[in-house]
């Protein structure tokens, strides 16, 4: 009891320790959101389940996704990239969430940075001549990355359900298609780094018209094949 006693704090003085920080610094919630509802900037309340604010989530998701993602690359190259990928992410966030004029925006140049990260990487990776797909996974970071693409897929058919309704700009739609693009072609530099071949998917038990072969070569890129 004597050694439980020592190791956990007195309800008492925790009590007035916080006391003392809130005086100094805010509270990590207000209570507001309760009721269901909660605010964007020069906007009054909306409900949780408003499009924007599910927008607004899933970018807020992608950004932990990218995080995660960074936290455990070995590629400095790579942690630098997605770290000014989530930087983006608030700037998406600001738009969304804002109704006044003053906030971070997705301009053209956002989107040729995007673009250019994306040529050098498929140069690194070097684009096969017939498309492909491939099995998300490989090396950790890759595997990751693939997870994160396919949060931003869902982040973008959620802005894109928010246009519908609410003006969207071209810039951030635009960008929010890139960007999945980017994390895909990131995943496979990752796999190429580590000399991983990547794995395509096998369609067993197909019988179209198109020729499989065990090796997942043919329809995924073998060349002058009479059968497909």
């Amino acid at each position: 009891m004597a050694a439980m006693s020592a190791s956990v704090p007195n309800a008492v003085s925790a009590s007035a320790r916080f006391e003392k920080k809130a005086l100094n610094m805010p509270a990590s919630y207000t209570g507001k959101g309760d009721r269901r509802e909660t605010c964007l900037l020069g906007r009054t309340g909306v409900g949780k389940d408003d499009a924007r604010i599910e927008a607004l989530g899933c970018y807020d998701e992608l950004n932990s996704a990218i995080g995660v993602a960074a936290a455990f690359s070995e590629s400095e190259d790579t942690a630098k990239a997605l770290k000014s990928l989530q930087d983006d992410m608030h700037t998406i966030c600001a738009e969304l969430g804002s109704a006044s004029e003053g906030v971070p925006i997705v301009t053209d140049s956002h989107l040729k940075i995007v673009e250019m990260m994306i040529t050098e990487c498929e140069s690194f990776v070097g684009q096969p001549k017939h498309f492909h797909f491939v099995l998300p996974g490989e090396t950790k970071t890759a595997a990751l990355l693939h997870m994160a693409r396919a949060v931003s897929r869902r982040a973008e058919r959620n802005l894109v359900r928010l246009s519908k309704t609410t003006e969207v700009s071209q810039n951030l739609l635009s960008y929010a298609n890139r960007i999945s693009s980017l994390l895909y072609i990131m995943a496979r530099v990752e796999n190429k780094r580590h000399s991983v071949q990547e794995k395509q998917p096998d369609y067993k038990f197909w019988k179209g018209k198109r020729h499989v072969e065990k090796t997942g070569q043919c329809c995924n890129g073998l060349e002058n094949c009479k059968s497909c």
